[in-house]
């Protein structure tokens, strides 16, 4: 005959029900319930410190974020002043021996906007996630700083023109804009 269906919620012998359902010593018992409290506050420790870094790598990101777009846009608007530096250079008013010694100027002016460029760069606390397209963005920076250095010290109008036509030209001008574009893509989460 199968025992009463209250048989199993009742101790051996009789008595109150049980609320513990396994058959273990005093002493197991408490070790099972300090494991399961001391689990439930690591995890609850766990959660918050996760949240706390997510937040705090968050921050920084966008901070960091509108620090580069600072330090772009102001080499863009040093960028246009060299445009129209240029434009005025190779103008009907300017003499014609002195037009490379104009551009020339420019050019110097400009490789110094750039190289701050990259120096606002290097200023910047990057989260880790970012740092290796921070220093990708410094280092094409770097390179173009060069490759106009050395367009503003084109011994003639000839070089000048060779020079400013060239594809290593145009490659290092264009990744300025690329490293920086996977930059912020990067802070911003894209």
């Amino acid at each position: 005959m199968p025992p009463p269906p209250s048989y199993a919620a009742q101790p051996f012998g009789g008595g109150p029900p049980r609320f513990w359902p396994l058959m273990l010593a005093k002493s197991a018992r408490v070790m099972a319930i300090v494991f399961i409290v001391v689990g439930a506050i690591a995890y609850i420790a766990f959660l918050s410190t996760s949240r706390i870094h997510f937040s705090v790598n968050s921050i920084e990101s966008s901070v960091a974020a509108v620090e580069v777009q600072s330090a772009y846009n102001t080499l863009d608007a040093k960028t246009q002043t060299f445009r129209a530096s240029t434009q005025a250079c190779t103008g009907p008013s300017q003499p014609a021996l002195g037009v490379l010694a104009c551009l020339e100027t420019a050019d110097s002016t400009w490789a110094s906007a750039i190289q701050d460029y990259s120096t606002q760069l290097g200023q910047i606390s990057f989260p880790s996630s970012a740092q290796s397209d921070a220093d990708a963005a410094r280092a094409a920076a770097d390179n173009a700083v060069s490759v106009v250095q050395s367009l503003a010290a084109s011994p003639d109008a000839e070089s000048y023109s060779s020079a400013s036509s060239s594809p290593e030209f145009t490659s290092a001008l264009n990744a300025v804009d690329s490293t920086y574009n996977q930059l912020v893509s990067n802070l911003q989460g894209g």
